[in-house]
């Protein structure tokens, strides 16, 4: 798995160049297989719809899926690995939008040249942010969470 997140990860970078600002990713370890996702930041992105940004993914996906490790990955584990992305611009993870706060927190970054996921992750763990649950007044302190913790909203 980690040999195709370096195969689209280098794909996405040579495609994009300077307008790419970060990639990261954060795995989940179900029992039966592992899920990916891969937050990837570029430069104006933010008047693209939902659905553009997934075409945008799709298209490097599918350039993978082309690759012969692709191929030997689907004939060793006998399914097509679980790998999905999520394309935000740097203006937007100031939006502070919970899943990416928790993949930037529990995330690791690949790529990262203008310690933007850097930057906003320190900020993250400073306790500089926290969300807030208007309905019945109760704050989460994202720093404090716990890996695992399960919360209640």
């Amino acid at each position: 798995m980690l040999n195709l997140i370096d195969l689209i990860s280098n794909d996405i970078l040579l495609w994009y160049g300077r307008k790419l600002k970060g990639i990261l990713l954060t795995m989940n370890n179900n029992a039966d297989q592992i899920s990916v996702d891969m937050l990837i930041i570029l430069e104006n992105v933010e008047r693209l719809s939902i659905l553009s940004r997934g075409d945008i993914f799709n298209f490097f996906f599918n350039r993978l899926k082309n690759t012969n490790e692709f191929k030997e990955y689907v004939l060793k584990n006998k399914k097509s690995p679980k790998l999905n992305g999520i394309i935000i611009s740097e203006t937007e993870i100031s939006y502070n939008v919970l899943k990416i706060l928790y993949m930037i927190l529990e995330g690791y970054i690949l790529y990262d040249p203008e310690n933007i996921l850097y930057k906003k992750k320190e900020e993250i763990k400073a306790n500089k942010i926290k969300i807030v649950n208007y309905k019945q007044n109760r704050l989460i302190d994202l720093g404090k969470v716990k890996k695992g913790e399960v919360l209640e909203l």
